[in-house]
């Protein structure tokens, strides 16, 4: 089974110091491995480093899929995952301010705050 390489100390930095902006406080992020498919029509299956977080009852979740290749997701229940609209962004700092903002709009439409 393919590895793909660990996050770098700055892609870490990146996520923690721009999730500590958004949230006001420092975030604890989990770093962890997930078996993914990278080619939806295959059925090769690549380890690939995650990080994680939870902040008022979501959870993040950026995957790493190569050595400038992300994908970000946040779900409130394993049965509602959510994107970006991109499968894959080159620049961390794209994907998680991308993240991020998909995050907030999807909560206020969630909360009744501006329409869908």
């Amino acid at each position: 089974m393919k590895k793909i390489p660990d996050f770098t100390n700055f892609e870490i930095e990146t996520v923690q110091n721009t999730i500590n902006e958004r949230f006001d406080k420092e975030m604890e992020i989990q770093m962890g491995d997930a078996e993914i498919r990278l080619n939806p029509h295959s059925t090769d299956m690549t380890m690939c480093p995650i990080m994680l977080w939870k902040e008022d009852g979501c959870q993040f979740v950026i995957i790493k899929q190569g050595p400038h290749s992300y994908r970000p997701q946040f779900f409130y229940k394993v049965t509602d995952e959510y994107g970006t609209g991109v499968s894959e962004y080159a620049d961390m700092a794209d994907c998680i301010i991308a993240l991020l903002q998909t995050q907030a709009d999807h909560h206020s439409q969630r909360k009744g705050d501006f329409p869908a």
